[in-house]
């Protein structure tokens, strides 16, 4: 009789330790699920900063003269009057 209780207990030990490993709900799940979440964290955070620094720069293009017209001379390469601007070639350039 104490050897069926055992062998009983012993399966029972070997189906509860297969179900906190393996299963969905298992602890090799959590670990995938741990891991995706703080990839994603990372990227948020990334994506965080990009939108503050865009939102700095939609700030200056709607207050600062002098950022948009940076902007617009770096951007659209216009000149102010007697400059000059060169353009070299990509083959020769210094």
């Amino acid at each position: 009789m104490f050897r069926l209780f055992l062998i009983i207990l012993l399966m029972l030990n070997a189906f509860l330790f297969y179900k906190l490993i393996w299963t969905p709900s298992g602890a090799l799940h959590l670990m995938e699920i741990r891991s995706a979440y703080e990839k994603l964290e990372k990227k948020n955070q990334a994506l965080i900063m990009e939108n503050k620094q865009l939102s700095q720069v939609i700030i200056a293009l709607r207050e600062d003269n002098k950022y948009i017209e940076e902007a617009i001379r770096k951007e659209m390469r216009y000149v102010k009057d007697n400059e000059v601007i060169y353009f070299f070639s990509q083959d020769h350039a210094p």
